[in-house]
Order: C-alpha cells, then structure tokens, then sequence
C-alpha cells in the first residue's frame, strides 16, 4: 500500500510552481527527531499569523517549497513541518507509534519568535496529516484553528514498509493511543483500492470506535474540512461528516466548515497543474474521482483555505 501512498505524493504536490523571491525568507530546522523550513513573508514587520502544514504518510515535509512560499504570500508566517522520514534520526521511520508531542515542540519553537503572533497558530494537515493536526488540536489550546483536508474522525493504525500494523500511527505521552484496527476488504487483500482497508476497519472493529475517536470537541477555535466523494485512499467524506455530527451533537462553540466534492478523490488540495498537459491533469486522480473534478476542487480549496484562515486569524496584508 505504501507505494500507492507515496505515488500519490508526488501527485497532489505536482504542479506549475512559483519562483521565490525577495518577499520571503527562508529558515531550517532541525530537531532530535522532527524538522521544519520556515518561510517568512519579509512584507511586513508586524507579528504574523502562522500555518504550520503537516503533509501526510508519504513523510517529509510534504508541502512544496514553492507551494509554502504562495502560502506565505497570502499574508502567513509558514512552517513546513516534518514529523518522519525528514531528520537523520527518523529518515527510516515508518508512520507508526510517532509521538505527537513533536507538533507541541514546533508550535513552542515557532512562539519564541518575535515575528509571530503567537495568539494566532493554525495546523493545516492533509490526509494522515488532518488526523494529526486534528488529534494535536485536541490537546493543545495553542492552536486557534484547523484546517483539515481529507481528515479523520479516529485514530488509525500505524503503517509499515509495505502494510498496516497491529499498532497505533501515535503515541502521547509515552503510550499509544487506541486506535481503529485494518481489516480484509470485501474484494480481499490485494484491492487496488487503499479507502476499503479502512472500510473495512469501521464495520468489523465497532468496539474499537469509541476509544479512538479524536476528542474534536476540545479544539480551541475554528474548524474547515474537506472531502471527496470519490476518495479511493480513505473514506473522507464519511468521516468529515462524523465530525460535524459529534460537533452539532454539543453545540460546538466555533465555526465549523465543511466542503465536500461528490465527484473528486484525494487529490482536492495543491498547486494546480496546466490544465492542457494531460499526464498532469489525470495525475489528480491517481486518488479516485475524475481529474476535472479534482482540479476544480483545488481551485477552490485554495481559495476557501485561505479565505477562511484569513477571517479567523486576521493577516497583515
């Protein structure tokens, strides 16, 4: 399943890219056992928002850097987090038993600086990155907003090389956390489609629910989500929904926003590819759905990401 996963990687951060320039500044980190590039919008000398992105089981860093520095231009401080396969130390790590307290560290690290506003921290994950930001967002009152695209509602097994684990994808202080177990797919082990490994977990595991779901109730501000309907790496639309009704259930105190694509898969948020090269544009499906509904899903993802976290945090463009 991983070389899905990482093909598919390669895919949603594929596109026509911008040149850095002079407006922004670029640093890099690295820690025991995570690391960062941070990129500074050097228009303004006023304490800035931050976004700090959390790519999902492909690892590293994920997000592009030309991709982060069209982020920055929006008027964001932005920290291109990597939580595995990124350090010296977890260059061989696969997404198993990873200790979330990595995100509290890089939201520590990213306050100290005097360019930051430090009220106003917000977790953009994607995929396995979604349930990460969504799951720290849950235990950390730092962040004052989520955006989560292709989320999940639970916590799910871990990842090796070539298949899922027995153990938990995180562990918080020191232990794993309960999590969703896989289970054989209807159409057996060898599907061609990742989503039902996960299908399969929610209905033959229904003891396993409860204990594994991310207390999203906890999150201390505001909340966009994504999905595809078409989704053929994990059932996000299912599960975004399963968010909002465990938020409407208690009158959760925030927004929360939630854009679903019937006809788009897991490739709804990234650069955009030129929509005359036809090996880019069927690339966006490599994750289900049509490439036209992909890539005008994207175009309005970026849009709605940006629109959203400017209303909630403010910017100083």
């Amino acid at each position: 399943m991983d070389i899905k996963l990482v093909f598919l990687a390669i895919v949603l951060f594929s596109a026509n890219l911008v040149e850095a320039n002079d407006s922004i500044r670029v640093e890099k980190i690295t820690q025991n056992d995570w690391g960062a590039v941070i990129h500074y919008p050097t228009f303004t000398k006023k304490p800035t928002p931050v976004i700090i992105t959390i790519g999902g089981s492909e690892g590293g860093l994920s997000f592009v850097e030309e991709e982060a520095n069209m982020m920055a231009k929006e008027g964001f401080i932005i920290m291109r987090f990597g939580y595995f396969k990124y350090s010296k130390e977890t260059l061989k790590q696969t997404l198993n038993e990873i200790r979330i307290e990595k995100v509290f560290e890089a939201i520590d690290y990213i306050k100290k600086s005097t360019l930051v506003d430090s009220t106003k921290i917000a977790l953009l994950g994607i995929s396995k990155g979604a349930e990460l930001g969504l799951l720290v967002a849950s235990k950390n009152n730092s962040v004052k907003a989520v955006v989560a695209h292709l989320p999940s509602h639970v916590v799910w097994y871990g990842m090796g090389k070539w298949v899922g684990l027995n153990k938990s994808s995180w562990t918080y202080k020191d232990k794993p956390l309960p999590f969703v177990p896989n289970a054989k797919p209807k159409s057996g082990w060898f599907t061609k489609r990742i989503a039902e490994f996960y299908e399969a977990g929610l209905e033959k595991h229904p003891d396993k629910i409860d204990s594994a779901k991310i207390l999203v109730e906890k999150i201390s501000g505001p909340i966009l989500l994504t999905s595809g309907g078409k989704d053929d790496i994990w059932p996000s639309f299912y599960m975004a929904k399963e968010i909002e009704k465990r938020l409407k259930s208690i009158n959760f105190a925030f927004e929360v926003k939630h854009l679903h694509y019937p006809e788009a898969g897991h490739g709804i948020f990234g650069l955009l590819p030129n929509p005359n090269e036809s090996k880019a544009m069927n690339s966006l499906a490599a994750g289900g759905g049509t490439p036209e509904a992909n890539y005008n899903a994207r175009k309005e993802t970026w849009e709605e990401t940006f629109k959203f976290l400017k209303r909630v945090l403010g910017t100083n463009k």
